[in-house]
């Protein structure tokens, strides 16, 4: 099936991190959906550039998500005033 990923966590691990923790590890798995695809096309399978690659969008998210929480946060001041 094209664009579709079946991704397993270990929900014993998910249970006992904080939210902000297991948000991470659920961006970071469904970042390797996004690049996923690239490990053919380099030859030599570099799961250690995947990694890499993965880490920094999930900080990339992390960042856009807060910058819009941060922003709907104030929207929300500025029509309460």
């Amino acid at each position: 099936h094209y664009q579709r990923a079946d991704i397993s966590f270990n929900l014993r691990l998910l249970k006992d991190m904080d939210d902000e923790e297991a948000d991470k590890v659920v961006l970071h798995e469904h970042a390797h959906c996004l690049v996923n695809e690239m490990r053919d096309f380099n030859g030599r399978n570099d799961l250690k550039h995947e990694e890499r690659v993965v880490s920094a969008l999930t900080a990339a998210f992390g960042w856009v998500r807060s910058a819009a929480r941060k922003e709907g946060e104030q929207a929300a001041k500025k029509v309460k005033a």
